[in-house]
């Protein structure tokens, strides 16, 4: 049987020693280079995390949804989301979205935060409703980002961004949260934003909000690379 990403990196995570580098089955020329506790698969970035004794988280996020880990929490919050890949006992594999957008700065002295957001079963149905309808940004300045919606989103709550560099690139995706909800006169929604720090350029190319009900915060001493 081949060997799956997944297995070559559960294998150079969970060995001992821990090996500095490893290659993958022949035929694919990308590797694997492991470095202050992260690992990069060339062309597609991935992580590896233990998260030990959080049982009950690892049961709640499912493969497919996003996370967001912020490796400069203390000086200016440098964050970048990745998605769930594979979720085994006691660890996650999360995969990159966009490296080119500046890599993932770990090293021994650099806490780390976590971010998980999950949701819970019973607004499921909303979440997926509200990820669909909500309307195109109608207005971008200083004071925050204005978005139409179909449905009202509470004040406070986070939301991800999906943003298109071109219709060729890997989106990137940032978080912001509510500042305000008016109802307007044609049974819509006006949704103030928190500003995104993006260039304008690429605010104009956000394709949707998913609302995000739920998440979980792991801080660096609770998570093991």
């Amino acid at each position: 049987m081949n060997k799956t990403v997944w297995d070559n990196i559960k294998q150079a995570t969970l060995s001992q020693p821990v090996p500095t580098e490893i290659y993958l089955p022949a035929g694919d020329s990308s590797k694997i280079v492991q470095f202050d506790g992260v690992l990069r698969v060339k062309k597609k970035p991935y992580i590896h995390f233990r998260l030990v004794g959080h049982d009950q988280i690892l049961k709640e996020i499912k493969v497919g949804q996003i996370a967001l880990i912020n490796t400069d929490p203390i000086d200016g919050n440098f964050f970048s989301a990745a998605i769930i890949e594979h979720i085994a006992p006691g660890g996650v594999l999360l995969r990159l979205y966009d490296e080119k957008r500046g890599p993932l700065r770990v090293d021994a002295e650099c806490p780390v935060e976590m971010t998980f957001f999950t949701i819970d079963q019973e607004k499921e149905d909303y979440e997926k409703h509200l990820q669909i309808r909500v309307g195109k940004t109608l207005n971008i300045s200083k004071e925050g980002i204005l978005v139409n919606s179909d449905l009202p989103m509470p004040v406070g709550i986070t939301v991800v961004s999906k943003i298109f560099i071109d219709e060729h690139s890997t989106p990137i995706m940032v978080t912001s949260k509510v500042l305000r909800c008016e109802e307007n006169i044609s049974n819509s929604y006006h949704v103030a934003l928190e500003p995104i720090y993006c260039s304008s350029q690429e605010l104009e190319k956000i394709e949707h909000f998913c609302l995000v009900q739920k998440c979980r915060q792991l801080q660096s001493s609770e998570i093991e690379i």
